[in-house]
């Protein structure tokens, strides 16, 4: 299971303190060992070269197809300890299914102090989505689909919010206060947005619009786990479906889960709804496309181990081929 203190990318890059690391970059015979080094945009560069060594012969994709060429959208100043805002991985894919997972991440620059959080706080379920990124890449296994997941904890900004919205930048998550976030002067808002949502956005509807351009049936699902219990209220669902102009098709796949495991409980529209003013990936990414697009948010508590997410993965992708 990852943890919140690693990025495994398809050209990943592992960064955290402590001893150097030896990770493959992408490309065949190329390893660089890291202790807390900053390399800027060389991130981008490297990641570039390994991509045009691993371009597939040609006839592999069809005539004007740039699939493999996604940008790695890296800020001037990134280093290890800021990655890139989204890891695209599998950009070579040809499944319609197209996974985000906006919660795949609880890091937090050191920079940040934790937030003024207790140590660990931000690994619990006001950090990120526990077990959606796992999730998120068994599936993309499963499918052969695309992969793009955030490199930052929500706590930072929330990619799933408007940026109008009062929980964009939350300054209270369930019962914990975020000291960290209060009282933001308007250069650090902007900073975030820059260097985390908007970095991340583009990436999503860069690669949206790419597939639109050549042609290609493309479908979005978004990846998300819940805590069981919730201000002191419990969950009893496994798994919630949700869905903004795609109700019919969450109807339908909701009966496919059913039929695949009738023992869970499932629900559609739990433990909330989709709305405009305080979602973002389906109505911006999906909605305002005209693409069918579902949310999946499963209980986190069934995701706590490598055989659990590959047997949510299992349902979830043999529903997800039925409909």
């Amino acid at each position: 299971m990852a943890s919140c203190g690693s990025v495994d990318t398809e050209g990943s890059l592992k960064w955290r303190s402590g001893p150097p690391i030896r990770t493959m970059i992408g490309c065949p015979k190329v390893s660089i060992s890291f202790h807390k080094i900053k390399i800027a945009g060389q991130i981008s560069d490297l990641l570039q070269s390994c991509r045009r060594s691993l371009r597939p012969p040609h006839g592999h994709f069809p005539p004007g197809s740039d699939m493999s060429q996604i940008p790695v959208i890296v800020h001037e100043n990134s280093s290890i300890d800021w990655p890139p805002a989204a890891t695209v991985e599998n950009s070579r894919s040809w499944s319609e299914w197209v996974l985000v997972c906006e919660h795949a991440s609880c890091h937090i620059p050191a920079e940040y102090d934790r937030l003024g959080l207790a140590v660990g706080a931000e690994s619990d379920h006001i950090g990120w989505d526990i077990g959606a990124a796992d999730l998120t890449r068994a599936m993309a296994r499963r499918l052969d689909s695309t992969a793009i997941l955030a490199n930052y904890s929500r706590l930072l900004i929330d990619l799933n919010r408007p940026l109008a919205a009062e929980s964009s930048i939350p300054t209270r998550s369930e019962e914990t206060e975020i000291p960290g976030n209060a009282l933001l002067d308007d250069p650090e808002r902007t900073r975030r947005v820059e260097r985390m949502f908007t970095p991340f956005h583009r990436t999503v509807a860069d690669f949206l619009d790419r597939r639109r351009a050549e042609g290609r049936k493309t479908r979005l699902l978004t990846v998300h786990s819940f805590t069981p219990v919730y201000l002191g209220e419990a969950r009893p669902w496994h798994l919630g479906i949700l869905a903004g102009a795609s109700r019919g098709l969450a109807a339908i796949f909701l009966k496919e889960v059913a039929a695949e495991a009738p023992g869970l409980s499932l629900a559609l529209d739990e433990p909330y709804r989709i709305a405009e003013d305080d979602d973002y990936a389906i109505p911006v990414h999906g909605d305002a496309r005209g693409l069918d697009a579902l949310l999946i948010e499963v209980r986190n508590d069934q995701l706590r181990s490598t055989a659990a997410v590959e047997e949510w993965a299992g349902r979830l992708c043999a529903a997800l081929g039925r409909i």
